[in-house]
């Protein structure tokens, strides 16, 4: 109902008819107004009540992680998921009128982030499909040593994503006064229910990064995540603030995940002599996929024996994609001789995908139902934005 509130307009000194005091309403003028003062008559002002707005809704899913820990008897940091929940109903600043309504549930056991895997990828993109139509955003509080993996395993688990699913933790307990867990939280918590951003993201240190693009880089510093290769989406500084040509559509098909992945996958990282544990590793017939994180533009030994490995792994089905050791940059195998010996025995190159988003990208493919020469397609595809597709240059 619209509620009626008198003013009073001086008609001879304020010609223009403005209110005594400001008001952004609409003036609708009492022509029957009553006389009051010489001068002045009486006019009503039909100002409509504020609707309440209607709070966005965050569902929160607590892993595990430094974030929600406490010190045990000995002194030894824990997760407990009963301690988070009192930890947030005691903070004020999650009550604070501006941030979401949140719904608080935890998986069980709790998982140190060390031991995740396919299986717990799966089960958390399941349990966002069950909410998902409840909520207008989603925070995974998740330990940080995993967390880039995680993240860009969701990215290509949940398809036609249209609402945030954020990934934040903490290198210190939230239940520490200088923690960096509580800001980490509310940035997380109002990117998830405002923002709209239809991506899977890591939202840590006041930045806002892409998941699938995201490495951890400091295990000793509140700066712990960074994505090089690709700017990040947003800053939450004084104000929170997007770079709106760098976030990804909204999509118009439905929703829906995939809850195949290929466990039989490796990361082998080169290094001085990696022949004999190269062999060991691709000697193993049921492995379907390997990442070879190789040094610089995906260069690799001039090793006879390794290239020999390589080439019987790839002969016999199993995909190889090569990744650099470096944070920076892509891969180029034709740049030089040590990455063109790669192409030969059948490895594709990664260009500028981080090696957390081709290991798990390559479970996800792999996990499909799809021919060899699809993955192979597929892992040069940007699906999520993960990789930067190659551009025709001129070069030496």
């Amino acid at each position: 109902m619209p509620v009626t509130q008198d003013y009073w307009i001086n008609k001879v000194n304020s010609p223009t008819n403005e209110l005594s005091r400001s008001q952004s309403i609409p003036l609708q003028m009492n022509k029957k107004g009553k006389k009051g003062k010489k001068g002045w008559r009486k006019i009503q002002i039909q100002k409509q009540e504020e609707k309440p707005q209607k709070k966005p809704r965050v569902f929160i899913l607590y892993t595990g992680g430094t974030l929600g820990m406490k010190h045990d008897d000995k002194g030894t940091l824990t997760p407990d998921p009963n301690f988070l929940e009192e930890l947030l109903q005691k903070m004020p600043a999650f009550s604070d009128p501006i941030v979401p309504t949140l719904v608080l549930n935890h998986v069980e056991p709790i998982i140190d982030s060390s031991d995740m895997n396919t299986r717990n990828w799966i089960s958390i993109a399941k349990v966002i499909a069950q909410v998902y139509d409840s909520f207008d955003g989603f925070v995974i509080i998740h330990g940080t040593d995993t967390m880039a993996y995680t993240a860009s395993a969701l990215s290509f688990l949940l398809e036609n994503l249209g609402k945030p699913v954020i990934l934040t933790g903490s290198q210190i307990p939230l239940c520490v006064i200088r923690s960096d867990a509580q800001s980490n939280l509310i940035d997380s918590l109002l990117v998830a229910g405002y923002s709209k951003i239809p991506e899977v993201m890591v939202v840590f240190d006041r930045l806002i990064l892409r998941g699938n693009r995201t490495r951890k880089i400091n295990s000793w510093n509140v700066e712990a995540f960074h994505s090089d290769n690709f700017p990040q989406l947003g800053e939450c500084g004084i104000k929170i603030t997007f770079n709106k040509r760098l976030i990804r559509r909204t999509p118009s098909k439905p929703f829906k995940i995939y809850d195949k992945m290929q466990k039989k996958v490796v990361l082998l990282k080169i290094f001085p002599g990696a022949k004999h544990l190269a062999k060991a590793v691709l000697a193993d017939p049921k492995i379907k996929g390997v990442v070879i994180e190789a040094y610089g533009s995906g260069n690799v030994p001039s090793d006879p024996g390794l290239i020999r490995v390589i080439s019987q792994a790839t002969k016999r089905g199993v995909i190889a994609v090569v990744t650099s050791q470096c944070q920076m940059g892509k891969v180029d195998l034709g740049q030089y001789s040590a990455g063109a010996q790669l192409i030969e025995v059948g490895c594709l190159p990664g260009l500028d995908l981080t090696s957390e988003a081709a290991f798990t990208k390559l479970c996800f493919l792999l996990g499909q139902d799809l021919t060899l020469n699809q993955v192979r397609q597929f892992l040069l595809t940007n699906l999520r934005g993960e990789l930067t597709p190659p551009l025709k240059h001129i070069g030496y």
